[in-house]
């Protein structure tokens, strides 16, 4: 029973604040017991959450927003449990708690998947920098999403490399001992972190080099504090997002291709689930919650229990409420740009819109379901040119219920660009003026209206649109009317004897007019039109 922590269980509620549970939980011999609704033991809090919480001046939420959610079993030793399960003696009575070991051995190799997964001349790059490695006595891992990806065999473009020692001064190492084919791109002081570039056969390879480390957080959502560099691979590991993205492989001669799992990465990876690593995660960085959701989509994960329980006590405290950061937005466009219905519908239904904005109301009838955004993209995909802006449609359509003012707020709390900012408000200038638009009488008058706005912010209406009448406008001026050309030029009036100036717009405008409304046919009809033209100037 060494190798296991115990703890005396207090037994509270779960509404207690974190103010009044420092002073009851005045002996780290103990653990908080919390008690759910049928009086049951169905989590519990270590004092060290409590101390990490109270930094945040957090002492008036309740003690549930990091509290660990457990499952009960009998008295016995079980190597397979892992932090967040404790053994009790009673499902009913607890009195103890047993927490199983933080360090997990997962004896696997991944050197076959890793051959077949990474690309020839990557592979080529990282051997240099093992044997560079090797030649100091230097343990080098690769680490994070690249580990992840082999397990799971598929591709990976960014390759993360960790080492226990400074990374500047490794990367300036593989420069001076590969200078022929080595470069290195960027440091950063802060982080102690170097991007580093290698030629490889004419094929450029990137590889982002960091030294672990340990981090803090002035307050939710900033940016990390680096409090120690140089740590042990453990102490690097847990600092980061979830269990599945926490896995190293060594890349060193001797051990290469060895997995180190402290924190069962490769269990859950195989059961399909996205857990975070402690019960401050959230708080600690809220933006991990949009990177749960992301993952859960993109791989067709579930979140666990004690992840989806601290997600949703943190969204519904109003913890994040008054949040304003860029990295929200940077998560939020990740997310939403992969273009999956999936992704907006769980933002409303799991409260996740708390994050961006908590006065959306995600059960108005205005909002549209997340399929009917997903299939209006990928049915005008052709008309979308950046890619890269597919997430703004989908954030339009969250705004649909807002004023002006609010997207206005909204605007500045994303710190949204000049481009993205202009999309929305187009796309909230349009949903404000359908009654202009459903008063319009030709074909003309629509292609006018439309012509000034963004395809995106079009497709944002779209989206939100009930009216019949109004779709089929949207619907004709994509697919038609924006692609309405003439064939006369201003070549062609001078042919014709038309004097240069202002004028050319004019006359090109209404031919143009003409024809959208169904007047013109064809080039006859626009030589018809131009002589009817200039027999009126002659005439004037």
């Amino acid at each position: 029973m060494s190798k296991y922590l115990i703890k005396k269980i207090i037994q509270i509620d779960n509404n207690l604040s974190l103010k009044d549970c420092q002073k009851i939980l005045f002996s780290e011999d103990c653990a908080l017991g919390i008690l759910d609704e049928n009086r049951e033991v169905s989590s519990y809090v270590l004092s060290e959450h409590i101390d990490r919480a109270l930094r945040f001046d957090l002492q008036n939420l309740p003690i549930r927003i990091i509290a660990t959610k457990c499952t009960n079993y009998n008295i016995g030793v079980d190597n397979n449990f892992r932090e967040d399960y404790f053994i009790a003696q009673s499902p009913k009575e607890v009195e103890y708690i047993v927490i199983t070991p933080k360090e997990q051995e997962v004896f696997i190799n991944l050197k076959a998947k890793y051959k077949k997964n990474i690309k020839t001349h990557v592979q080529k790059a990282i051997e240099f920098c093992s044997k560079a490695a090797d030649k100091i006595d230097l343990p080098i891992y690769l680490i994070g999403g690249a580990v992840r990806d082999i397990i799971l065999e598929k591709d990976n473009f960014d390759i993360d490399i960790t080492i226990q020692e400074s990374a500047i001064n490794f990367a300036q190492y593989l420069q001076k001992t590969y200078p022929d084919i080595c470069m290195v791109k960027d440091t950063y002081d802060d982080f102690n972190t170097a991007k580093v570039a290698f030629n490889i056969e004419g094929e450029e390879v990137h590889i982002d080099f960091a030294s672990t480390r340990i981090e803090g957080y002035a307050f939710p959502a900033s940016l990390p504090v680096v409090k120690e560099t140089g740590c042990s691979l453990k102490e690097d590991m847990i600092r980061r997002d979830f269990t599945v993205n926490s896995m190293a492989m060594s890349l060193n001669e001797g051990t290469f291709g060895n997995l180190i799992d402290y924190l069962g990465g490769y269990d859950d990876l195989k059961k399909g689930i996205i857990k975070i690593l402690h019960p401050l995660s959230f708080i600690d960085d809220p933006t991990r919650i949009l990177r749960a959701l992301k993952f859960s989509v993109r791989f067709d994960y579930a979140l666990d229990e004690f992840t989806l329980h601290l997600q949703k006590e943190c969204l519904q405290n109003g913890l994040f409420d008054g949040l304003c950061t860029e990295r929200i937005k940077s998560e939020l466009k990740q997310t939403l740009n992969l273009n999956k219905a999936d992704c907006y519908d769980r933002i409303l239904s799991e409260d996740i819109y708390k994050l961006i904005y908590p006065k959306i109301d995600p059960k108005s009838q205005t909002l549209p379901q997340g399929q009917i955004i997903e299939q209006i993209i990928n049915k005008h995909t052709s008309h979308i040119k950046n890619k890269d802006l597919v997430w703004l449609i989908y954030l339009g359509c969250l705004f649909a219920d807002l004023d002006s003012e609010e997207v206005g707020m909204l605007i500045k709390k994303l710190n949204l660009n000049s481009v993205e900012t202009k999309i929305l408000i187009s796309g909230n200038t349009i949903l404000k003026n359908k009654d202009s638009l459903l008063q319009m009488q030709t074909l003309f008058e629509v292609y006018e209206f439309f012509e000034c706005h963004f395809t995106e912010s079009i497709l944002m209406a779209l989206a939100v649109t009930k009216d019949e009448t109004i779709t089929y406008y949207i619907e004709k001026y994509l697919n038609e009317l924006q692609f309405e050309t003439i064939n006369t030029t201003g070549k062609t009036l001078l042919e014709k004897g038309f004097h240069p100036g202002p004028e050319f717009g004019y006359i090109l405008r209404d031919i143009l007019k003409e024809k959208i409304n169904g007047n013109i046919q064809s080039k006859e009809d626009e030589d018809m039109f131009l002589s009817t033209i200039q027999q009126a100037n002659y005439a004037d």
